[in-house]
């Protein structure tokens, strides 16, 4: 969550450490502008990352109509050679993050949140609530 850690997980990582942490952002080429702005070189970032998981929890539904517990709402996004590329050329984070998004496995947090509302597990308000409205 600052520079001097952000220069310390990547230190790591790049030495064959696996680490998993936290970052604050809106979605993964968000991720990529903190990781940016925190001062990491492109080449840190290009060298350390595998992956960006970007999630929400949402108030689940219970039987009752009413709402129990939370349900964690996700994105994957895998650093592939292509977004290493883009990431290296300097391209702003939003062609960084359409590269990003035809990736099999890749589902924005919207498209994900629809898959909760269609199992009956969440509902539309509370995905605006918690994802604004779509």
């Amino acid at each position: 969550r600052d520079a001097a850690t952000a220069s310390v997980t990547v230190q790591a990582a790049l030495s064959g450490h696996r680490l998993l942490s936290t970052l604050h952002a809106a979605s993964p080429g968000g991720a990529i502008v903190r990781l940016l702005e925190m001062g990491l070189e492109r080449y840190q970032i290009t060298g350390s990352l595998w992956g960006v998981l970007s999630m929400r929890r949402l108030r689940r539904r219970d039987a009752n109509g009413g709402y129990a517990g939370r349900i964690p709402v996700a994105s994957l996004a895998r650093i592939t050679p292509q977004v290493r590329e883009a990431l290296t050329q300097g391209l702003p984070p939003a062609e960084i993050e359409a590269l990003m998004e035809p990736q099999s496995a890749y589902t924005t947090l919207a498209e994900a949140a629809e898959q909760l509302i269609d199992h009956g597990l969440t509902d539309q308000p509370e995905v605006a609530r918690v994802l604004g409205s779509a």
